[in-house]
């Protein structure tokens, strides 16, 4: 992968440690493993770190996209105002690009999956590691990768409720 040498963000790994964030210029060649997308709604901050840890070693969790949205309709509409006490508040523009997570934060990233990993293995890790956090999450992929065309199919709705459920937390009431 060739990077561009310049951050563009910065992701926010904790309340003292920030990672620059680099712009992706050009894949030269591709890998073996296994990339997989996946799609989380937390339901208490920074569930869904340490995830990796519980995985067989090689696997990576990789966290893309960050997402607290939580706006009244004057914020969305970039309207300077007050908030009463009853009211979210809008995210300042540091907040929102240093991908800080909060209750009901939706995540996007991708499982980093090598290639002679055992799917079965796996599948009993990651089922054992997501069920066990406050966290949604949804990885169709896997069940795609062992022929279970059930279990896929469910993940496929569970990936397009737990969108539907960010954008209504998103929606002002």
């Amino acid at each position: 992968m060739l990077w561009d040498g310049a951050p563009v963000a910065a992701h926010k790994i904790s309340e003292e440690e920030t990672l620059p964030v680099f712009p992706l210029l050009e894949i030269l060649r591709r890998g073996d493993e296994r990339r997989w997308p996946f799609v989380a709604l937390e339901r208490e901050p920074g569930a869904i770190q340490g995830l990796e840890r519980e995985l067989p070693e090689g696997t990576r969790v990789f966290v893309q996209h960050e997402r607290v949205a939580h706006h009244c309709a004057a914020c969305e509409a970039g309207e300077p105002h007050e908030h009463g006490a009853d009211e979210p508040l809008a995210a300042s523009p540091q907040a929102a690009s240093a991908s800080q997570t909060t209750a009901g934060s939706l995540v996007r990233g991708k499982l980093i999956v090598q290639p002679m990993q055992d799917l079965s293995m796996l599948r009993e890790a990651w089922e054992r590691a997501t069920g066990a956090r406050a966290l949604s999450i949804s990885l169709p992929a896997i069940y795609e990768q062992l022929g279970d065309a059930k279990r896929a199919g469910q993940e496929h709705q569970a990936w397009r409720g737990i969108e539907g459920k960010a954008l209504r937390q998103k929606a002002p009431s």
